[in-house]
C-alpha cells in the first residue's frame, strides 16, 4: 500500500488526466490512498476528485482546506491522515512521468526520501517558461550556498518518503509556501536522514 498526497489549488482541468494516470499504474489503485488536499478551490476540484476516489480509490479520502492556505500546509494536512508506509507527495502537473513512482519504490529501500530533479543528465521538462526555469535554477542554487544537502531540484513536485519519515518531518515543517521543500529537505539533512 502507498499513500499518494496530492495539494490541489483550482486544478479541476489538470486532476481528470493525472487521476485516470494513476488508475493505470502498475500498483492496484485498491492499495493506493489516494489523498488529493483541496486547498481552499473555488472551482469543482474537490468534487473531480472525490468522484475519481469513490469509482477507482477505496482508500482515499478529499481534505478540503476551507481558505488557500500554501502547498505547505496543504502537504502537512495530507501526509498527517495518510496511512501507507510508503508516502509519496506529487502536484497536480504531471511534471513528473508517474513510471517513476516504481523507481522510486526501489530507491526507498535504501534511502529515507527519494527526489525527482528536473535538472539531472536526460530529465526533460515540458511547458516551463524559460523565465520559470531562470528563477527555479536561481533558488536552487541558493539553497545549496545555505544549506548542507545536495540536493540538485529542491522545487521539483515529485518526493517519495518512508512514511514515519514523511510523519516526523512534516509535523515538524512551518513553511507554508513554496519554500516547504527545502524546508523538508533541510530537516531531513538536519536528521541525517539519507535522500
Amino acid at each position: 500500500m502507498i499513500s499518494i498526497v496530492l495539494p490541489a489549488f483550482n486544478e479541476e482541468k489538470r486532476l481528470p488526466p493525472l487521476l485516470e494516470q494513476l488508475r493505470l499504474l502498475h500498483v492496484d489503485p485498491k492499495d493506493i490512498e489516494l489523498i488529493v488536499v483541496d486547498d481552499g478551490s473555488s472551482d469543482r476540484t474537490a468534487d473531480i476528485s472525490q468522484k475519481a476516489i469513490n469509482l477507482y480509490f477505496p482508500l482515499g479520502k478529499v481534505v478540503k482546506m476551507q481558505v488557500n492556505s500554501g502547498k505547505g500546509s496543504a502537504l502537512r494536512s495530507g501526509v498527517a491522515v495518510a496511512s501507507a508506509p510508503v508516502v509519496i507527495t506529487m502536484d497536480a502537473d504531471m511534471a513528473t512521468d508517474l513510471a517513476a513512482i516504481e523507481i522510486a519504490l526501489v530507491a526507498l529501500g535504501d534511502n529515507h526520501i527519494v527526489v525527482g530533479s528536473r535538472v539531472t543528465e536526460g530529465a526533460v521538462t515540458e511547458g516551463v517558461s524559460r523565465l520559470r526555469k531562470i528563477i527555479t535554477k536561481g533558488f536552487s542554487l541558493f539553497l545549496h550556498l545555505i544549506s548542507k544537502h545536495k540536493v540538485s531540484d529542491t522545487q521539483c513536485g515529485f518526493k517519495a518518503y518512508q512514511g514515519p519519515v514523511a510523519k516526523i518531518l512534516f509535523a515538524a515543517s512551518v513553511v507554508n509556501g513554496f519554500a516547504q521543500d527545502a524546508e523538508i529537505l533541510d530537516l531531513a539533512d538536519r536528521n541525517r536522514l539519507s535522500i
